[in-house]
């Protein structure tokens, strides 16, 4: 009886041990399930942010596009200025010999001016002469 007592408590053992690991693996296989989702949402939030993180680089690329067309456009009115600038230089120097050509002039009139006056002078001189021999 000692070892029908002994096979029978080895046989409830066996099916409590058998009960314990059936509620591991069942336990197991819950949180694997739970785990599994977990990821599937993981996954599906990594997908949505390298989503947005496409768009982000498309729109930098569309930016940096843009950004070149302004360094051109930029670059065109560079070029631009510099032209009027070297314009503006020139019509500075013509001005300048303008000015230094218009004074030349008003020299040439004063000294002119002078001999005129003089002229002048002596011809009311000659005048007077002429008018005082012929008895007018």
């Amino acid at each position: 009886m000692y070892l029908e007592e002994r096979v029978q408590e080895l046989e409830n053992l066996a099916v409590d041990h058998i009960k314990q690991i059936e509620t591991i693996a069942t336990g197991l296989a819950q949180l694997t399930t739970d785990v599994n989702k977990r990821f599937d949402r993981i996954d599906a939030r990594l997908d949505r942010v390298e989503s947005r993180l496409d768009r982000v680089e498309t729109k930098l690329e569309e930016v940096d596009v843009r950004l070149n067309r302004v360094e051109i456009r930029l670059d065109r009115v560079e070029s631009r200025l510099d032209r009027v600038e070297v314009r503006l230089d020139q019509i500075d120097q013509r001005l300048d010999q303008v000015e230094n050509r218009l004074d030349t002039l008003t020299e040439r009139v004063d000294v002119l001016t002078e001999k005129v006056d003089t002229m002048s002078g002596k011809l009311d001189v000659v005048l007077t002469l002429l008018q005082a021999r012929t008895g007018q």
